[in-house]
């Protein structure tokens, strides 16, 4: 009789089903530092946790190859300028002999072009010059670990990742990864237009409960290292707390999906255990 009740009351009772996502709580304003050109790191202005300002010169590369094309480019430069200067010298005294004329017409032609050309090949050499100062993009804060034991007087190579900036006190997001085999409710909802809410918890504020809600959901499920297939997910956090949350912070989420009979949202918790540590198990 205990189990007919319980039944009935499980079939009868209304619950918030969810299905439950891990992953980090981050700034959404946020960039990548890359080194935009090869180099060694000279100077390293910023540690982890310095706040920036826009524009400030972070990091300052050396490249020697850059420094000696600049001197070689300006020594030739010179060289042209000067040579022009005594061709026009000799245009102008010139006399009436057309042949000799025509030739430093020539020759002037001739170095003019090749100045234009090393001017512009200086400009690059400058633009290159310039990515060896690598300044922040805007306000924000730097996020990265040991940089001087990583990178102070190390070389880098165009394309690497140094660190970040962060808008600390800008907006924040959840960056969540769910297993495929609990994904699909939350994708039919998501693509209807559905709103779904999230509760989440830090790994730091364990006591309190934050609220955010679905954004973004990734259209290709990606293996991790376990072998589980995880999609990626993204939520807006409604509301800050005092004093933010610190660095990226690891987060436990419940992603609601809408009222349903208590039997069966306990149902599919059961076959979802199922699925992850008996079928998983005996796939691989």
């Amino acid at each position: 009789m205990l189990l007919a009740v319980g039944l009935l009351a499980g079939w009868f009772i209304q619950v918030d089903h969810h299905v439950v996502a891990t992953g980090l709580a981050r700034p959404a304003v946020r960039q990548a530092m890359f080194a935009g050109i090869d180099g060694v790191v000279n100077e390293l202005q910023v540690k982890d946790g310095d706040v920036v300002r826009q524009g400030d010169v972070l990091v300052q590369l050396e490249n020697p190859e850059l420094t000696r094309e600049a001197q070689a480019l300006s020594g030739q430069l010179a060289t042209a300028a000067e040579k022009l200067s005594s061709v026009r010298a000799m245009l102008l005294a010139a006399s009436d002999d057309s042949r000799d004329s025509a030739q430093s017409i020539l020759e002037q032609q001739t170095l003019e072009n090749q100045i234009d050309s090393l001017n512009k090949r200086l400009q690059i050499n400058r633009e290159m010059k310039d990515m060896l100062f690598l300044k922040a993009p805007f306000d924000g804060q730097v996020v990265g670990w040991r940089l001087n034991e990583r990178l102070k007087d190390r070389p880098v190579s165009r394309g690497d990742r140094l660190f970040a900036i962060v808008q600390r006190d800008g907006p924040w997001e959840l960056e969540l990864k769910l297993e495929e085999t609990r994904a699909g409710e939350v994708i039919e909802r998501h693509a209807a237009g559905l709103n779904l809410p999230v509760q989440f918890a830090i790994e730091t504020r364990p006591t309190e409960t934050f609220h955010a809600n679905l954004s973004a959901i990734g259209g290709v499920a990606r293996k991790r290292a376990d072998g589980r297939n995880m999609v990626d997910l993204v939520a807006d956090i409604d509301t800050i707390p005092d004093g933010g949350f610190r660095g990226d912070a690891d987060v436990t989420a419940k992603i609601v999906c809408g009222r349903r009979r208590y039997l069966s949202s306990a149902l599919d918790d059961v076959v979802a255990w199922f699925h992850r540590n008996v079928l998983f198990r005996f796939r691989t």
